[in-house]
Order: structure tokens, then sequence, then C-alpha cells
């Protein structure tokens, strides 16, 4: 069995996003290997009470750091850069605890797992004679500018200078330069991370998807049998999200019937309320404000069809959910998601401009019927399975064990 000291920001069973990642990837690597993890304590107590009831809970062990409430408030206040000086200061805490746990046990492998962001790379790396990987690695991909010109003044300014300071981070901050260079295995979220880190860094890396499915079998909720399309979309109610391009796409839908549910909070929930209410389309929406991740999977699995409009992720969560509860994917083809969805499982358009997107998806949502969705969504389900955490498992063990024998 391989002993893997694990550093990661974020791990809770419960959750989405970067939370519910460092879950999954942490509890399937402790399948087969022994693992010794550093995380912060804001998920302590869900984290202990879950990791109780696996049957190899032996094979982990938590190392917890503490930040303040307001850290953690800047955390997931996605796009709060104040948070950054606050990550790095527990990155090096996590590198003196890492010290101390390689001279207590024999680690044979040291993986920095998340967050996901390029950003901070942590200090890890700095560890020598034991084989280093980091990953998956997101991050580099800018807002593309048609996109960000469709926005209000400010998040237009805002944007801008996140493109400028991205591309400026990615090529010069030192650490990254010197935790990809140690690196024995890089792995990239997606493509777009892959080709990025080879043209910037000149290395090679290997593509696996941050998000993935869970082995046990979907639940399964019945779709609801009227002659209206139901259409769900989640997430953080901030522009990059792009629940306004879906809004309009929606009102020129006029010879069908609809409802779109809306699960989530942010910034411009009561933007997108009163957009709702100018495009004359608000008796056909529910906001459903923010839901418990098995209240949000029941909204989604009900649905006919989960809507991605989001216009700079990696691959989300919501979108390998959706699909492995069986509801089909309409979203941009690009990022990770673009590489998840076929026609087989949803329906992709090409990623121009704001109002391009806005008549590409209408020309979509216009030509569905509910037969069509329905016979998708085995599909959906299919296609979710081959992303299971069990089979990155396996080629994660693969790419350890590749690298001991070295």
């Amino acid at each position: 069995m391989i002993n893997i000291l694990i550093n990661a920001y974020a791990i809770c069973p419960n959750k989405g996003s970067e939370p519910g990642m460092g879950w999954n990837w942490m509890t399937h690597i402790a399948r087969h290997n022994r693992v010794f993890v550093i995380t912060e304590s804001e998920f302590r107590d869900i984290l202990l009470l879950e990791t109780e009831k696996l049957s190899y809970k032996e094979n982990i062990q938590y190392y917890f750091i503490d930040v303040s409430e307001e850290t953690r408030a800047m955390c997931w206040d996605q796009g709060d850069w104040r948070f950054y000086p606050r990550y790095k200061k527990w990155q090096k805490q996590a590198y003196y605890l890492a010290l101390d746990i390689c001279r207590e046990n024999k680690i044979d492998i040291i993986h920095q797992l998340n967050m996901v962001g390029y950003r901070e790379p942590g200090y890890l790396w700095k560890i020598e004679n034991i084989p280093f990987v980091w990953g998956p690695i997101g991050g580099f991909i800018n807002m593309k500018l048609p996109f960000i010109f469709s926005l209000d003044k400010k998040d237009v300014v805002v944007n801008v200078v996140r493109n400028i300071v991205n591309f400026f981070q990615s090529r010069f901050l030192w650490r990254v330069y010197a935790a990809i260079n140690r690196a024995d295995l890089l792995i990239s979220a997606n493509g777009v991370s892959k080709r990025s880190i080879r043209k910037i860094f000149n290395k090679g890396s290997i593509v696996i998807h941050e998000t993935g499915t869970s082995n046990e079998p979907p639940v399964c909720y019945p779709k609801i049998n009227d002659s209206v399309i139901h259409i769900s979309w989640a997430g953080k109610v901030i522009p990059r999200k792009g629940l306004a391009i879906v809004l309009k796409s929606l009102a020129l839908v006029r010879h069908k019937a609809f409802v779109l549910d809306v699960v989530g909070v942010g910034k411009d929930l009561n933007n997108m309320k009163n957009l709702a209410e100018k495009l004359g389309i608000s008796d056909c929406v529910k906001w459903h404000g923010e839901l418990s991740l098995s209240e949000t999977h029941r909204v989604i699995g009900q649905s006919d069809l989960f809507f991605l409009s989001s216009f700079l992720d990696e691959t989300s969560t919501v979108v390998l959910e959706a699909l492995y509860l069986g509801t089909p994917v309409l979203c941009h083809d690009y990022f990770g998601f673009g590489e998840v969805v076929d026609e087989s499982c949803g329906f992709k358009i090409p990623m121009v401009n704001a109002k391009t997107s806005i008549l590409d998806f209408s020309d979509i949502l216009n030509s569905l019927n509910k037969a069509q969705l329905n016979e998708m969504s085995a599909m959906a389900i299919k296609k979710a399975v081959y992303y299971n955490y069990e089979k990155k498992s396996e080629q994660l063990n693969t790419l350890y064990n590749s690298l001991l024998d070295k």
C-alpha cells in the first residue's frame, strides 16, 4: 500500500465545487492507498462523521489547519483577491506540517490536490526526494472579450483587469514555475489547461477532469409528466455564470411552454429577477434560492434539460451531476464541459459572443420536444458513468505506481 501525503485546502462530503471535488478525489485515492491529508478545518465535523462510515476509514489520517471566519467568507466569495495572501499563509503552515508528517511517516508520494487554480501551488514541492504530483490544475482560461463587453461597466473593468493579471501571473509567478518544474506528474483539469501548460511551461501533463460521478447507482427522479419543458439552472448568480443569457434566450422561445427552475444566490440575483420581469417571462421562472445538495439534485433530476450558460469555468461539477441524474445538458462548446457533453447527451453551441449565444441557444430551445429529451436521458447517465471517480482513481493509481517504478 502506497503512503500518500495529500494537500487539499477544501474537503467536504456534502458540498459541490472545490470541497466536493476534494472529498471525492481523496476518498477514492484512499480506497487503494493510505493517505495523510492536510486540510482546512471548516468542515471538520461532517468530514470526520462521514469518514467514520467508510469501510476503509483506517486508511485516512487528517491534519487540520484553522483559518478565520473572515478568510472563509473571502474564499467562497469567488473573485475576492484578498483571500490569496491568507491562502498563501495557510499553505506555508501546511508546508511545515508536511515536513513533520514526512519525518514521522514513510511518505511515498506528495500530491498537491486542491484548490484547482494554478495561482497558489503551495510549498510541498520543496520537499526533496519524494515524487511530487500536482493537479488537477486549472485557472489559465481568460474570459473572451466579446463576453466581457456584454457585461455592465463595472464588471467589464473587473474582468479586463482579471484577464491582464491572469496573463502575467501565469507567466511570472516564480513559485508556479518552480512547482511545475519540480513536479514528477502534472494533471490538467481539461484540454485547455493541458495546452496552456505546454505552451507556457513547455511541460506535458495528463488530463483528468477535476469533477466526476459516484460509483453508486444514480437517484432516479421521475420527470414531470406534462406538456411543459422543464429547464433547470444552478450556480452562483454572478455575471460570468451567464444567467442573463439564459433568460434572454428563453424570451425568444415563443411557441413552447417552459418553466425555468433557478437554484442559487449571488450579487446579481435581484438584477436577474428584474430582467425576467422586463423580458416578460417572470411567470415562467421559479427562484429557489440556495438549496441543499440533495434538493438541488431533485430539481435538476426532475427537469427535462439542464442549461449551463457559464462563459468562464473549468469542468463545472453540476454538468456531470445533471448527466448522472439523467438530464441532458445545453452549454457552450468550450472549457471542460465542452469536452464532456456530446450529441448523445446534450447540445452545444460555439462560443462566439453573447448575442450569438442567445440566438443559438434559443434556436435549440425552439427545436426541442419532451420525447427527444426523454430518449436522451439514458445516454446522459451512460456518459456520466464514464467519468466516475473510481475510474479516475484507477488511472491515478497507475500513474502513482509508474512514478514509484522509476
